[in-house]
């Protein structure tokens, strides 16, 4: 079987099945935002491609900096962590400019500076891709697991998933629009979900990476999730691209992705602005918008 019949899920499943040694010093391995290891460490990993994830034409590099730093970061706020410091491995072209590199460093430094997260070592190679892969190592007292949620528990979104996808497609076709910069300058939400832990009880998280319908597929724990279109957050300037790029709000909001925005369950009536109750859990199985099943869509590797 070829990968691209198996996709992302697959790969990971072989992967697990296949690997046989343990440690003591892991907790909790592969399956979740991060791995959780002894003493509440908390570590994550992720590539970012050329050609896959970002083009060179396309992104400057500052912003690209930003970005995947920023992507990383989030899965440490997905488990309610606090970064220490992050591994940068970089493949890159031997003509690439100096100046492309010093720019995409800087942008990783802005960010890292918000959070004190030092750069703490790495790799770099020549290669015919660039590519681009961070490690972060987080701590979290409590980590918040993908696995957990229960029935009655309500699901809950920060911000607003949809602005990155358009974003996205703003910068490509050259549009001008404030949700471009939601897309090259997202916002890990690791103070947020230290708020969220501190005073809520939270059964299960992800961050909204490959799209809300496939990330809540993610989630583990009992019953199904009902979700009511109706309750959706939008926003004018979303409106408004989607009548120029002619796509439908809630198939944008359901399926956008890269928007690293938190999105979980709990038994609590969530009181912060920035938070929006779409559904919640009940006796069954499987995901539901507006009472009808639906298949679930986003985006994943190998497919």
């Amino acid at each position: 079987m070829r990968l691209e019949e198996r996709g992302e899920r697959g790969l990971v499943e072989i992967i697990k099945k296949l690997w046989k040694v343990k440690s003591e010093w892991v907790e909790e391995g592969i399956g979740d935002d991060c791995a959780v290891l002894k003493n509440g460490f908390i570590f994550t990993m992720d590539s970012f491609v050329e050609g896959t994830h970002f083009y060179y034409e396309v992104y400057p590099p500052y912003e690209l900096g930003y970005m995947t730093l920023a992507a990383s970061l989030s899965d440490i706020a997905a488990m309610a962590g606090e970064p220490l410091c992050f591994f940068l491995s970089l493949s890159l072209w031997k003509d690439l400019p100096e100046e492309w590199v010093t720019n995409l460093l800087n942008g990783m430094q802005e960010l890292a500076e918000k959070y004190s997260c030092e750069l703490a070592g790495g790799e770099t190679v020549a290669g015919d891709e660039i590519a681009i892969t961070i490690g972060v190592l987080g701590r979290a007292e409590k980590p918040v697991r993908r696995k957990g949620r229960r029935i009655g528990d309500y699901v809950y979104v920060t911000g607003i998933p949809g602005r990155s996808y358009l974003g996205r497609l703003a910068l490509y076709n050259e549009i001008e629009t404030e949700l471009v910069m939601c897309h090259l300058r997202p916002e890990p939400r690791i103070r947020e979900a230290r708020m969220l832990v501190e005073r809520y009880t939270i059964t299960s998280m992800i961050d909204v990476s490959d799209g809300v319908l496939i990330d809540l597929s993610r989630l583990e724990g009992e019953g199904g999730i009902y979700l009511e279109s109706s309750l959706f957050p939008t926003d004018p300037e979303i409106e408004r691209l989607c009548d120029v790029f002619l796509e439908d709000p809630v198939d944008v909001f359901l399926r956008g992705g890269e928007d690293y925005e938190l999105l979980f369950t709990s038994p609590d009536e969530i009181g912060f602005p920035w938070v929006k109750k779409i559904g919640v859990v009940r006796e069954g199985e499987g995901i539901y918008i507006d009472d009808k099943p639906t298949e679930v869509k986003g985006y994943e590797h190998f497919c």
